[in-house]
């Protein structure tokens, strides 16, 4: 990774590798599958459950820089007009 020289510029640097990285229609489909991984779209039972949430949280949030989850997630659900399936 590049040298930085604030938290903010590598933040930034960051917001945008991610952004390139997940930002393609297959792109989304992957991190559609992170996320659900992550428990993401539904409730942990468990406290491992909940790190990763937590973690899927931060990784929307610091990441990609997303505030807005309740719209990240209806975006990636309607991923090229349906549910990403696995390819067979």
């Amino acid at each position: 990774m590049a040298k930085m020289k604030t938290e903010e510029e590598r933040r930034a640097y960051l917001v945008g590798l991610f952004g390139r990285v997940f930002g393609s229609p297959e792109g989304q489909i992957a991190l559609t599958y992170i996320l659900d991984d992550l428990f993401y779209f539904t409730r942990p039972t468990d406290q491992e459950g909940e790190a990763r949430r937590n973690y899927a949280t931060e990784l929307l949030h610091d990441r990609l820089g997303i505030t807005d989850s309740i719209a990240v997630t209806a975006a990636l659900l309607k991923s090229n007009g349906k549910e990403p399936k696995c390819p067979e």
